[in-house]
This record gives structure tokens, C-alpha cells and sequence, in this order.
């Protein structure tokens, strides 16, 4: 389809208008909604542990030592033991979820000191050294233990690759940047024929994100790379929640996934905790007919592509 030129305006406005709090309590919310509030005093006054990490920058390896809470000691100390998810929040609007067994096979800190001084309010931080800097949050103000995990297994996989075709291409240019791609707002009416809801993001090097879509995606771009990747962009969080090479979204019960993923399904039922499944390397293919298809019979050079309304089933 044709392209459009849409002035976003977003990230200025988020500028303006999103409160920089600092923190005066940390709140914890429970799976009940109920909510404990701990001030930073309270907090420094916690037994702390000293721990390491190691972090690539600027071209450079860069080792700092630090002094924390240990989380799950902490919060295990307060009754907080049953849930299925985590989710930690800061006032700019970023947010890391992660589930139980991510949670509990990882150690993890509220850091409140770096070397030999306090953070202040602003660089107080949740910090997993097993994980990458984009799983940090730093101005860490809420966190939310969840009943519910990372959602469950799709009913319908459709393949980008084909229903792509139903979407507009865009082209943004913004003080951030230049780019294009599709519009989050058209992919929620078109793929997913929702207009809320969290959506659940898959990178090709096994990162994820489970944003909202009101308030995270509202407004944003599904870049498009020169190297043909798939990048978000949104004004309404920093860029260190902008994942990159998306291969997988899924929202509700619906999910698409790039073509040249999906002999890869395996890893995604490992990384998205979908150990109740087991695959068989097998899916159904679905249009006029149900037919059940092997994956690798998807890649043959005389496939018959998936056309936009076809859709893949788990089996």
C-alpha cells in the first residue's frame, strides 16, 4: 500500500507531561491489589549484600560493584511468595515483567549503593547481573507481584510475512530519528482486532516484552530496518524498552510470527514457559480445510506460501 507521512509528536509530549517522581516509598502491590509502601530509609536500613556485574559500553568492559536488597529474600521476608509474575515499574514508564521460575532462578537486588556512595532517589534500581542492562530499571518506584504469567499459547498464528500486506507502510520523522515501518495502532485493529490489551514482543536473540498497549504503545512504530528487521519505536517509553529484531507478537489469543522463525517454535515454547506443550514439529494449517503440515514442509521451494487469511494452529 501507499505510504503515508504521519507527524508523531509523542516523545515531546511525553517530556512534558509524564511525572518525574522520586521516590519517597516503594510500593509493593499484591495479588489482591493491596498496597505496602517502604520509605528509602526503611530500605537502607535493610540488611544489603554486596554483588558484581560486568556490562558491556561505549566499546569498553565496564565492572562495578554494588550494594543491594536481596529481592527475593526480601520480598519472600514480607509474604510474598505466590504469584506467577513479577513486574517492576519506574515513573518514565518503564517496566520489566518477568515470571515466577525467571524470578527464582536468577538472584536479583535493590541496589541503593554504587561503589562507596548511596544512589539517590533517581538511581535507585532493580538489578539482575545474570541479565542484560535492558532487564535494570532504574527510579524503580512500584513493584507488582501477578496471579497471571506471560499469556498463554496462541489459538491462531498468523505469518507476517503474508498478513503484512494488510498494513499501510509510514514514514516518521521526528526529533529521535527517521524511520519507517507500521503503525501499532493499525497492527492492533488488523492483526489483532483489539484495542487494548498487553502484547507480548519476541526478539530473534530471545529477549521479551510484555508492554501495554494504551499506555506503552499508543501512537508507535513497528520500524522496518534496512536489514529488513523489525524494531519498535514509541515515544511513550525510553528507548531502552524499544526491542529490536521483533520476531514474535502475540496479543490475546492471536499471534504473529516471521516466516523464518518458525522452525524455531521450540525455543519459543521455552522461552514463553510453555512447558505443559509438547512440540511435535507439527502444525495444523487452516484456511477453507484444516491440514496438518511439518514445519520444514513450510520451507520447501515449492511451499505454497501462507496467503493473509490462512493462519497456523498449535497442535
Amino acid at each position: 500500500m501507499a505510504a503515508m507521512n504521519i507527524p508523531v509528536k509523542t516523545l515531546l509530549i511525553l517530556m512534558m507531561t509524564v511525572p518525574i517522581t522520586l521516590l519517597t516509598a516503594l510500593e509493593v502491590v499484591s495479588t489482591f491489589n493491596e498496597i505496602s509502601s517502604y520509605t528509602l530509609e526503611e530500605l537502607q536500613k535493610t540488611e544489603l549484600e554486596s554483588f558484581e556485574t560486568s556490562r558491556e559500553k561505549n566499546g569498553g568492559q565496564i565492572t562495578e560493584s554494588w550494594q543491594g536488597v536481596n529481592l527475593q529474600k526480601w520480598l519472600s521476608g514480607l509474604g510474598f511468595t505466590q504469584f506467577q509474575s513479577i513486574r517492576f515499574e519506574s515513573p518514565d514508564n518503564y517496566m520489566v515483567r518477568i515470571t515466577k521460575a525467571e524470578y527464582d532462578s536468577m538472584p536479583g537486588y535493590i541496589a541503593l549503593r554504587r561503589g562507596e556512595e548511596w544512589l539517590d532517589a533517581k538511581g535507585i534500581r532493580v538489578i539482575f547481573p545474570a541479565q542484560r542492562e535492558m532487564y535494570w530499571i532504574r527510579g524503580l518506584y512500584r513493584i507488582y507481584v501477578e496471579s497471571s504469567s506471560f499469556l498463554s499459547p496462541p489459538k491462531r498464528i498468523y505469518v507476517w510475512d503474508a498478513k503484512v500486506a494488510k498494513l499501510d507502510s509510514v514514514n516518521v520523522i521526528e526529533p529521535w530519528g527517521r524511520f519507517s515501518g507500521y503503525s501499532f495502532n493499525q497492527l492492533m485493529s488488523e492483526f489483532f482486532h483489539l484495542q487494548a490489551g498487553s502484547v507480548l514482543m519476541v526478539s530473534r536473540d530471545g529477549l521479551k516484552a510484555n508492554p501495554d498497549y494504551q499506555q506503552h504503545l499508543k501512537d508507535a512504530l513497528l520500524e522496518v530496518a534496512q536489514d529488513g528487521s523489525l524494531n519498535l519505536v514509541s515515544g511513550l517509553i525510553p528507548t531502552g524498552m524499544w526491542l529490536k529484531d521483533i520476531v514474535y507478537l502475540q496479543c490475546d489469543s492471536v499471534a504473529v510470527i516471521r516466516h523464518d522463525f518458525l522452525y524455531r517454535l521450540p525455543s519459543l515454547y521455552e522461552i514463553l514457559d510453555w512447558n505443559k506443550l509438547i512440540f511435535t514439529g507439527k502444525l495444523i494449517r487452516v484456511s477453507d480445510t484444516r491440514t496438518e503440515t511439518a514445519i520444514e514442509d513450510l520451507y520447501l521451494p515449492d511451499a505454497e506460501l501462507l496467503r493473509p487469511e490462512e493462519w497456523l494452529e498449535l497442535p
